[in-house]
């Protein structure tokens, strides 16, 4: 009973592993949509230190260098927990696999454990 366990054990993947490569995937996938709205943002910010910082700093309530400084101040309130996010989906992937990794490595073992001690005749422990 044992010994067929541990031989479909062997021959299926663990679950962690079958998960991690969608977790890498969503995390590539915000740092790419990050990027991009950071090379928006890179355009924002040039054109609002173009002008002087005597006008940026007199700049009337409704025009569009306050405008461009509230995109600039909001944007970065989501911007990076997003960027985190991403990162973090990325490393949980990563810890997946090596999980997955020191299971089948445990699985394999218990397996060749298995196999050499029927070689010998022995009993199993």
């Amino acid at each position: 009973m044992e010994r067929n366990h541990l031989q479909a054990a062997v021959m299926t993947a663990p679950a962690s592993a079958r998960w991690s490569p969608w977790f890498v995937l969503a995390g590539l996938s915000i740092i790419a949509i990050y990027f991009v709205v950071g090379l928006g943002l890179a355009a924002v910010s040039t054109s609002y230190f173009a002008d002087p910082k005597v006008e940026r700093d007199a700049a009337q309530a409704g025009s569009t260098i306050l405008t461009q400084l509230q995109c600039l101040q909001s944007t970065g309130a989501w911007l990076e927990p997003f960027k985190f996010t991403g990162l973090s989906l990325i490393i949980t992937g990563i810890v997946l696999n090596l999980a997955a990794i020191i299971r089948t490595l445990r699985t394999r073992a218990a397996v060749m454990h298995l196999a050499l001690s029927e070689m010998k005749g022995g009993e199993v422990r």
